[in-house]
């Protein structure tokens, strides 16, 4: 990659030229750095030659680039957002002690950016840019589908064979979609949810994969994998179970008491997977009088979450 035609140095330099043409092709990127994103501009033996970035590669195309990247590196964002307006790339240097050997002049460039990240890292940004936020094109990727019918049942299930395919693992065999599907709605949470999260259906197979016979994954090798996985993420869990089982937690189950109901409520922890079942000692209040309000908190000392209900 070296420099464009209309790009010139000084006479004493030596340089190579050629062309960058528009690419009209789609790039993506999650973690870059400003170097592979802008470019940068190199020498070697009295040869300057520019290295082209994700934005020329992306040159009268489209650049996907993760939220993320941008939200954590902002001088990044605010030079994209320079380009994208301008339509032009300037030659910089990326350390201001080091600027450039020479000057190079600006070049054309036209393209369009997809931004892509989760609700979070959108909120950010609407924050940062709150006006270019609301000219932006928005959209949703859809994480799950709904089942409503058996047309939809088989495109999930074509869905879930590609993902395999696509990622060379075994696709599952006929009597392993009972399991998978009830992992799947487990994991929505929601009967007649299945999810489409490619991530999530990779590692299923993934996991299974080496308990596998044969080029297909049966319900044998997937059960004998969510065994697993439950043994391996289930010891909080057991733990708090067994101090229900030895009296260390006492839930009465048994008898009638005005202004508190003892249940369980699911619950998840950071950095443990699976949700888990908590204690929980609500006091409930009735206000039957002008404000018809019912309040339902939680006791404090159980680290619970008080909600009011009209």
């Amino acid at each position: 990659m070296t420099f464009p035609a209309y790009c010139s140095l000084p006479a004493p330099r030596r340089m190579r030229k050629t062309t960058l043409p528009p690419s009209h092709q789609v790039v993506s990127a999650d973690w870059v750095e400003a170097e592979q994103l802008f470019g940068c501009l190199r020498q070697y033996n009295g040869d300057i030659i520019l290295q082209p970035g994700l934005v020329h590669q992306a040159n009268g195309g489209v650049l996907i680039i993760s939220l993320r990247t941008l939200l954590a590196q902002p001088l990044l964002w605010m030079r994209l957002k320079a380009i994208v307006s301008r339509e032009r790339f300037d030659w910089v240097a990326f350390d201001e002690s080091r600027p450039l050997p020479v000057s190079v002049p600006s070049m054309p460039l036209k393209l369009k950016v997809i931004l892509v990240g989760e609700r979070e890292s959108l909120a950010d940004f609407q924050e940062m840019e709150p006006e270019l936020a609301e000219q932006a094109i928005y959209s949703e990727f859809e994480d799950n589908l709904q089942i409503a019918d058996a047309e939809a049942m088989t495109l999930w299930c074509q869905w879930v064979t590609r993902i395999a395919l696509r990622d060379n693992l075994p696709p599952p065999a006929p009597d392993a979609w009972p399991v998978l599907i009830r992992e799947a709605v487990r994991y929505t949470g929601e009967q007649d949810t299945l999810p489409l999260c490619p991530l999530w259906i990779a590692r299923q197979f993934k996991e299974a994969s080496p308990l596998c016979e044969g080029d297909t994954c049966g319900a044998e090798a997937l059960s004998l994998m969510l065994a697993r996985r439950e043994w391996r993420e289930g010891f909080l869990a057991e733990r708090m179970q067994d101090e229900i089982l030895q009296e260390q937690i006492l839930i009465e189950t048994e008898g009638e008491r005005v202004g508190q109901i003892n249940a369980l409520s699911v619950i998840e922890f950071p950095g443990i997977r699976a949700p888990l079942a908590n204690r929980r000692e609500l006091a409930v209040l009735c206000i039957s009088a002008m404000a018809n309000l019912t309040i339902l908190s939680a006791r404090p000392n159980l680290a619970g979450i008080s909600t009011l209900r009209e």
